[in-house]
């Protein structure tokens, strides 16, 4: 069962944890994003086994900058979905239920705003 995220380099305090997972890397892209802080951005996503999301997770949660920064995986098929926050990972259906309320909550407190968590995208353009 197929998971996909994009991780934004620049969240990340150590973005070197990010070469164990090289062979899951299926397309990078940058970004430039008026009004914020870094303004590059250097996204690669990955399409990952649910054991190689869970490591990957693992290794995330304590790496993730506190300022507006969170990733997330989706599987492909079924409605599961890992959100990982500075400090927490949290695991969600895909499609916003109350579930989701303590995720956003926790969001606030570590400096990612609504807009962000209460909005998460569950696919991504090709």
């Amino acid at each position: 069962m197929p998971f996909v995220g994009e991780i934004i380099r620049e969240s990340l305090i150590d973005p070197s944890v990010l070469e164990e997972f090289r062979e899951y890397l299926v397309t990078t892209r940058t970004v430039t994003v008026e009004n914020f802080v870094p303004s590059l951005w250097h996204i690669g996503r990955y399409r990952l086994p649910i054991e190689q999301v869970l490591k990957l997770t693992s290794q995330l949660v304590n790496n993730i900058n506190n300022s507006a920064w969170y990733v997330h995986f989706y599987s492909e098929e079924t409605d599961e979905m890992y959100v990982v926050l500075s400090g927490q990972i949290f695991t969600l259906l895909k499609h916003r239920d109350p579930s989701w309320d303590e995720m956003i909550a926790y969001g606030e407190k570590v400096g990612v705003g609504r807009r962000w968590t209460e909005n998460i995208p569950v696919n991504f353009d090709p």
